[in-house]
């Protein structure tokens, strides 16, 4: 028997809530445009398929980079050699690390701001701060893959 570690573990809950949330976000838009369509209109549907777009987005950033299908710009590296290109490949990983540091630490302030002042969504009544810790969170995610990344390249793992 296989033994399955954290990152295997994560990477299931990762998937199965990007998944079923977007299967749910589909549904309740379906739902709600029938709805509209006989004459009643539901309020919070709306509200909650917006909500859950901002998680889907943020969380869906770490999925697209495990996956490798980040927009990437290779025709400008391709001719060069080999050791130029995994340097800066090192360098624009350590780059997008840095934003994300930038966005954690903001998100994060944005999030105490939010928890201090007690805002609620308009038709849910949801704290806003559940709906701003997707960008903190999506970044740590997304930050910790560019890590292994990072460490990759540096044992040699991962090719250029």
């Amino acid at each position: 028997m296989e033994k399955k570690g954290l990152i295997y573990h994560l990477n299931a809950i990762e998937e199965k809530a990007l998944v079923y949330s977007f299967a749910f976000s589909l549904v309740l838009v379906f739902v709600q445009v029938c709805f509209r369509e006989a004459g009643h209109s539901l309020s919070w549907s709306e509200e909650i398929a917006r909500y859950l777009f901002i998680w889907q987005c943020w969380m869906s950033v770490s999925l697209a980079e495990r996956s490798k299908v980040h927009i990437r710009i290779f025709m400008a590296t391709q001719g060069l050699p080999k050791k130029v290109r995994w340097v800066i490949e090192i360098l624009v990983n350590l780059s997008v690390i840095a934003i994300n540091v930038f966005f954690i630490y903001w998100g994060i302030a944005m999030v105490k701001f939010l928890i201090n002042a007690g805002t609620t969504s308009t038709a849910c009544k949801i704290p806003m701060w559940i709906i701003y810790l997707a960008m903190p969170l999506g970044s740590f995610t997304y930050s910790l893959r560019l890590c292994g990344n990072v460490y990759r390249l540096l044992t040699g793992k991962q090719e250029v």
